[in-house]
This record gives structure tokens, sequence and C-alpha cells, in this order.
């Protein structure tokens, strides 16, 4: 690739946060930070830094119940209901429609307050009674795409049920440790580590301090936090079949609810197709943001790996850099 200081120079000139890996098959390309971990002391990232990859989490979420899949403890036409008791319309809702974000089931409020759910040892069935069933579904099942986080919560609750482990310890025993990903973990409220970022948000062009929030609520729609090296050994090992057989990998990959013409949601990540100089080019990625994080992960044609991570929850600065440093490496392939 020929164009490297041009991508260390689009994130200066963008002001960008955070990191940046790119590679190709098992060749790095590029890999490194800019700005501050710590932007008060002007503490430089390391190589080991943890980050908040919200929305990314899916992804893990979505393995996780492919793996329970695999072994033969669940189908994905399987009602939720066999799982989740004594709630509304559950016999209509199956574990794939939660997976392809077209269940119907709405968003429940990610800020509100939760407090007296969240000092309980049920909390997940607390969040489904009380809150995510207190709504009407707003369409019928399977019928069209509807993001819903709600529906990675649900799915978080039915690995816990399946597999009698809870959430973080079902992904580090068969993920995480698989995978040498010794740096992701569930960002958990009071969590001291000293290769944990700052987490930041942005108000009115100024950056703040990130909002405090429980990552519990978030639970497997976006509760994990992991590294860039770490989450190159998790595009590696899906594309290798190191933990998923390759039929269900390609479930995974293969869009199941369409969006636009060109893509649509697989399970867990979402799935396009990017036209350049005649040349087609396949997308697998998720992004990720909220209270400090701003993330993507990308898997271009099954080879390229483009991850950015970034602990400044800022849209409009992240998607600049993030494709113009797209539009680099589509222009190179």
């Amino acid at each position: 690739m020929d164009n490297l200081t041009d991508i260390k120079e689009i994130c200066l000139a963008n002001n960008y946060n955070g990191a940046v890996f790119i590679a190709n098959d098992e060749q790095v390309i590029f890999h490194d930070y800019f700005g501050y971990k710590n932007i008060e002391d002007k503490k430089p990232f390391e190589i080991n830094n943890k980050f908040r990859i919200g929305s990314i989490t899916k992804q893990f979420t979505a393995c996780a119940i492919l793996l329970l899949v695999q072994k033969g403890l669940c189908k994905l036409s399987d009602a939720i209901g066999k799982y989740i008791k004594d709630i509304p319309y559950t016999e209509e809702v199956t574990i794939h429609h939660l997976l392809s974000n077209s269940s119907g089931i709405p968003n429940f409020p990610i800020d509100e307050n939760y407090d007296d759910y969240l000092n309980q040892s049920n909390f997940h069935e607390l969040m489904i009674k009380h809150v995510i069933f207190k709504q009407e579904l707003h369409f019928k099942p399977g019928s069209q795409f509807e993001y819903s986080s709600s529906g990675y919560l649900l799915l978080t609750y039915i690995i816990e049920q399946i597999s009698g482990m809870n959430y973080e310890d079902f992904l580090k025993e068969n993920i995480f440790i698989p995978l040498q990903m010794h740096q992701s973990g569930f960002c958990h409220k009071e969590q001291q580590d000293p290769a944990f970022v700052s987490l930041y948000d942005v108000k009115d062009d100024h950056i703040i301090k990130a909002q405090k929030i429980d990552m519990k609520i978030a639970s497997g729609g976006g509760g994990l936090y992991s590294s860039i090296d770490d989450l190159y050994n998790w595009q590696k090992g899906l594309l290798n079949h190191l933990i998923l057989n390759e039929a269900l990998t390609e479930k995974m990959f293969s869009i199941q609810t369409p969006i636009t013409k060109t893509g649509g949601y697989g399970y867990g990540v979402i799935v396009d197709t990017l036209t350049n100089r005649d040349q087609s080019f396949e997308m697998i990625y998720h992004p990720g943001n909220g209270p400090g994080v701003f993330a993507q992960n990308n898997i271009i044609n099954r080879k390229y790996h483009l991850i950015m991570l970034s602990n400044i929850n800022d849209k409009n600065r992240f998607r600049k850099t993030y494709n113009e440093i797209l539009d680099l490496i589509i222009n190179e392939l």
C-alpha cells in the first residue's frame, strides 16, 4: 500500500483521536495512534489500550448464539417463548428475528434511570418484563428491518438461559480465550485498569468527559471493550472458521434483512457492496458508538481489515476520517 503517509495526514488534518489499523490477510499494513488516551494529562495511547466498542458487541453476541446452534442447544427458528416465559408475543418472535433486527420489538431508551433494576441479580428479567415488553410490536416479525438493541438484550438473556453461564464468562471461555483476545471483556461500572482509555463526548463542539452509564443496560448490544489486536484476532478467527463452522459463518455474513438495494443486516453485522471503477467490494462491518466511543471494524472482500477505535463519541470527526481512509483503501484494491 503506497499511501501510508496520506492516512497519517488524514488523521492529523481531521484531529482524529484514536487508533487506525489496516491489514491484508496476515500482513499488517498500518497500525498507529493519534491524539491521547487521556486528553487532560496529554497521555499518549499505548499498544495494549482497551477501548469501549459499542455496538460492535453485537457481533460477539450473534456469534455466541450461533455457537449454541452449532452445539445443538438451540435453533435459529426457535420462538423466544421457549426461553422467555409469561411475556406477550414471544411465540411470534424467533431467535433469527432478534439476530437480524427484524423482530419488530422497539428499542428501549438507554439513558433512562434503571437503578432499581441494576441493583438486582435478575436485571435482565426485570428489564424484559417491565421495560422491553411494555411496548407493542412495531411490525410483524420478519417483515422489515428496524435496529433494535432491545433484541440484543434479549439474546444476552437467552445465551445465559441456554448455557447456564453469565454472558461475559460464556464469551471468555468460548471466544476470547480460544482467539487469544486477552484485552477484551465486559465493561463493569467500577473498572480500574490503567490500560483503559479515558472516555469523552462532544457537546457544542467541545470535548467533555463522557456520561457515566452502567453497561449492563447495553448488555450484549453494546457492553464490551476490546483492543486493536484483539479485534484483528476476532476477524481472522471468523474468516478462518476457528470458532464457527463455515455454514454458520456464511449465515452470519449473509444478508438476512435487506436495508438498501445493495445491503442489509446479517447476524450482528451489516453486509453491503460498494462499487468503484466497475469493481465491486463486499463490506462486512458494524459501527459502534455511545458514551466514550466511536468505532468501526470492516472486513473487505473477506481479505482486508480496517479497524478504527476512538475514545471520543464524535460522529462527524470519526465519519470524515473513516470515509477518507476507506476511499484510499478501495482505490488501491
